[in-house]
């Protein structure tokens, strides 16, 4: 006789999909446009609209209606009006960097530039923070500003750095990004073209962009890690490997390569 427990608390979460968009009330088209390389599993609150030539290695599943373009393979099932869920979407829950925000909020106020710069433990800015060139960690570090973050082009930002800001986070094109690093914003979160973020981050290395508001990533970008926003937004040419999740899809612009791999961060950190 065979004996099969399932223990209390397991089973599929989001981590397990390379792309899982659960918010909103299903009234909006996810967009997937053409040329797009997926491996691993699919699932969007609402309509979801999937272009020409695309390669998905796994299931897709939404709640509204799946619309598949020519010359798409699916290796996995397709289900369309799908109830309930196949995982429960994640609230992200902000009161650990709301507090430091306040922190940062009682102290002198004005505005500081990083510019090649060594830092270590917290610093707190009650102002704008913009950083240029270079900025690395002894050990780890973490920027705390009530403003906004404007991260210049070219810059490169070390491993081990978390950089929390209460308005827009900013990076510039053709920037760096090392392992460990994770991006909050309580605004929104940009980032121009040509960053690479996480190059090389092994299990729990990677990169954690998270946003209550909006992300936008733009062309060709490279992500080892996870995205969590609001509305999500993605140019051209997106390389990631770990998991692209928020509460919206907007779209996904031609020609990504998505590589689910939920090593990549420890999620019951964030």
């Amino acid at each position: 006789t065979q004996h099969i427990t399932k223990p209390t608390g397991s089973g599929t979460t989001f981590a397990d999909f390379a792309i899982f968009y659960g918010g909103g009330d299903g009234t909006i088209e996810s967009e997937i446009k053409k040329e797009q390389t997926i491996i691993g599993d699919i699932f969007v609150k609402g309509d979801l609209d999937i272009g020409e030539d695309c390669t998905i290695t796994g299931n897709v599943s939404a709640t509204g209606s799946i619309t598949v373009g020519s010359g798409t393979n699916i290796s996995g099932t397709t289900t369309e009006y799908i109830n309930p869920a196949p995982a429960n979407q994640p609230t992200l829950t902000t009161t650990y960097y709301d507090n430091l925000i306040t922190t940062a909020a009682g102290q002198s106020s004005g505005n500081r530039t990083f510019n090649n710069e060594t830092i270590s433990g917290t610093i707190y800015v009650n102002g704008d923070v913009i950083i240029r060139n270079s900025l690395t960690a002894t050990g780890s570090a973490t920027i705390v500003t009530t403003g906004a973050v404007d991260i210049k082009g070219s810059a490169s930002i070390g491993n081990n750095i978390t950089i929390i800001s209460s308005e827009e986070l900013l990076m510039r094109i053709n920037g760096t990004v090392g392992k460990s690093v994770t991006f909050y914003s309580s605004s929104n979160i940009e980032l121009k073209s040509g960053i690479v973020l996480g190059n090389g981050a092994g299990a729990g290395e990677g990169v954690v962009l998270l946003s209550p508001g909006d992300i936008e990533l733009g062309n060709n970008t490279t992500i080892t890690g996870f995205v969590f926003g609001d509305d999500v937004t993605v140019g051209t040419n997106l390389d990631l490997t770990g998991n692209l999740s928020g509460n919206r899809l907007d779209s996904l612009d031609k020609g990504a390569v998505i590589v689910k791999d939920s090593s990549k961060v420890n999620y019951s950190s964030i």
